[in-house]
């Protein structure tokens, strides 16, 4: 039930001749160990490629074992290791010429050291990147608010000019003006029709004619009391209007 390989063979099987197996030993991720060629996986701090390793940003050597050689202090680690729920990957940092260590976590796990456990669940616009998940709930960053953190807390400090000159509400930074007023500061009052013809007043876009004059823009002169502008009549039909009085 064993192969006794003839001479240039070996193997299980005899089925590797000696120069492959001698080039199999020779390739840096691949291993010819008893009898089996395997992969070594290069340490798990690279890929294999090709049948050579590709080692990970950190780590150097014919199957990624070694850490690269740095000044100290030049290399910094992830935090808490990822609390083992997570792979630590490296990444230059040109400005200040160190590798640094960023937790990717596991599904999960959140948090920069992947201590947070949010049970799978997803929560809304992954808390606009300014907070994390828990439970499926957003936990946001200092200066952040809202359910799914997208809210500034400077932002709900910002002023609005003039204070909206008190005929508006301040949301973020804008006015938002009240029925009757416009401009940026809401410090305009809404125009009426036709400047009420001269002949009242503008209230908040809705004129106040003066007396013996009627219609929304105050062009209809003469007029009693009981004036109805659909029909042209005064006195509510009931009468005549003289000096803007009613002669029944």
């Amino acid at each position: 039930g064993t192969c006794v390989c003839d001479s240039g063979w070996q193997g299980a099987g005899c089925e590797v001749s000696d120069a492959d197996a001698l080039n199999l030993n020779s390739t840096l991720c691949w291993q010819w160990v008893e009898g089996r060629i395997t992969n070594n996986s290069c340490s798990g701090n690279g890929a294999c490629q090709n049948g050579t390793c590709v080692c990970d940003l950190g780590w150097e050597g014919m199957n990624c074992s070694t850490r690269v050689s740095l000044p100290p202090g030049s290399m910094v680690d992830c935090p808490n290791n990822c609390s083992f729920h997570g792979a630590c990957t490296f990444r230059l940092d040109e400005v200040h010429n160190t590798y640094n260590g960023t937790c990717a976590c596991d599904l999960g796990w959140d948090g920069p050291d992947c201590s947070l456990y949010w049970g799978g669940e997803v929560c809304e616009h992954n808390c606009s990147e300014h907070g994390s998940c828990q439970n499926g709930t957003c936990v946001c960053d200092d200066e952040w608010t809202g359910d799914t953190c997208e809210i500034s807390w400077l932002s709900l400090f910002r002023y609005c000019p003039l204070n909206c000159s008190d005929h508006g509400a301040c949301l973020n930074g804008t006015c938002a003006c009240d029925h009757g007023w416009l401009g940026e500061n809401c410090s305009i009052p809404l125009p009426c029709p036709g400047d009420c013809s001269g002949n009242g007043v503008c209230v908040l876009g809705n004129c106040t004619c003066d007396p013996g004059f009627a219609g929304e823009d105050c062009s209809h002169s003469d007029v009693c009391p009981g004036y109805l502008p659909e029909r042209g009549v005064n006195c509510s039909g009931h009468g005549y209007c003289i000096g803007g009085n009613c002669s029944c």
